[in-house]
Parts: structure tokens; sequence; C-alpha cells
């Protein structure tokens, strides 16, 4: 799964809104937009990132959004008893691809 889709999961998941992440990220919405299509490409090193993870989260206060959300990157659901570990497995999770592509 690439980066965009990762990304499309998670607002999915979520049910977050470009402008909302973009509010969260200081972002322009436009920006979030492009990513989200991949129109364009996540920059190395991006200081969104942590926020990003941290955004999505936090907003997977439902049962079934941290059912989902587990399932998709393949990680317990208890990991959300810690959410320091789990932000850290999402955002490794949205990067994954794109290490493997630098490499």
């Amino acid at each position: 799964m690439k980066f965009y889709e990762k990304l499309d999961c998670l607002m999915n998941i979520t049910k977050t809104t470009n402008s909302a992440l973009s509010l969260y990220l200081s972002l322009d919405s436009s920006h979030v937009s492009r990513l989200r299509r991949n129109e364009r490409r996540l920059v190395p090193n991006a200081e969104y990132i942590d926020k990003m993870a941290t955004y999505f989260v936090r907003q997977c206060g439902e049962p079934y959004q941290k059912r989902l959300l587990s399932e998709a990157i393949k990680f317990s659901v208890d990991l959300f008893d810690d959410p320091e570990k789990a932000i850290e497995k999402v955002k490794l999770w949205l990067l994954d691809d794109e290490k493997s592509e630098a490499d």
C-alpha cells in the first residue's frame, strides 16, 4: 500500500475531511487533497507526519475505528492502551513504502 492509499484509508476510518486535517497540520487543504490523490509526493522527513499520526490515533475513539485501524496496520488493538506506541506504529506504517522506494 502506498502512502496516499494509507492516508485515504486513515481519513475514511476516522471520517476526517481534508480541511479538518489541514487545520490540524497547519497545511493548505489543497496540499492534503493532493497527498491523498497521489498528486503530491510525501517529502522525506516531513514534519507533519508525526502530527498526522497523532491526529489519527486520537480520532480513533470508537471500538470499530480501533479495530479497522489495527487490521489495516496489522497490530493488536491493545496497542491503543499506550497512545505513544500507537502513534509511533501509525507513523512507521505511513512512512513504510516511502523508505523502501528511497532505498
